[in-house]
């Protein structure tokens, strides 16, 4: 994928959406399978987590660099949470973590494809700039009451030369 630079709020957005579905998902697969999770220590790990993501979104991230991101998360959960109590764990958690970073990835490498289509809609609606152009001022023309240069009467076929200058219905209607 192509590297490209990254604004601020963009850049807020997507830092915030991995580091909290990754986090999220970790500790629901972990409270699934029987682990404690602690609300300040979940706080704890999603301010990490986005703090591990936030030099990852300065530019396009690649589906390995996700990949690498979501085992990390799903590590530093696991080693967080487990710390208090090493019977926590085998092989059912590690499973459960596993299809939890893959499914995330699926999620993330979706939303990242999306977020890149919608910066470059977006993008290009910038460029039109329908609203910063100028309206172009149109001169109307000033009426002179000048009277035509060209005879009437040669103008008009010989059908209509008797009426022009006569309003009304024709002499034999009345």
């Amino acid at each position: 994928m192509a590297s490209t630079s990254v604004k601020s709020p963009w850049r807020l957005a997507r830092t915030a959406a991995a580091a909290t579905l990754s986090t999220a998902t970790a500790i629901a697969v972990h409270l699934s399978t029987g682990g404690i999770v602690t609300p300040l220590t979940a706080t704890v790990l999603i301010v990490v987590a986005a703090g591990i993501a936030w030099p990852l979104t300065s530019r396009r991230v690649s589906t390995s660099q996700l990949l690498g991101l979501l085992v990390l998360c799903q590590g530093l959960v696991h080693a967080v949470a487990s710390a208090g109590d090493p019977t926590v764990g085998g092989l059912p958690m590690l499973a459960a973590h596993g299809v939890a970073t893959v499914m995330t990835l699926l999620v993330l490498v979706r939303a990242e494809r999306w977020a890149w289509q919608l910066a470059r809609v977006l993008r290009s609606l910038r460029s039109v700039r329908l609203l910063e152009r100028p309206i172009p001022v149109v001169a109307i023309p000033k009426l002179n009451s000048v009277a035509p240069t060209a005879d009437v009467r040669r103008c008009t076929p010989s059908v209509f030369r008797g009426s022009i200058g006569v309003r009304g219905p024709p002499v034999w209607a009345a």
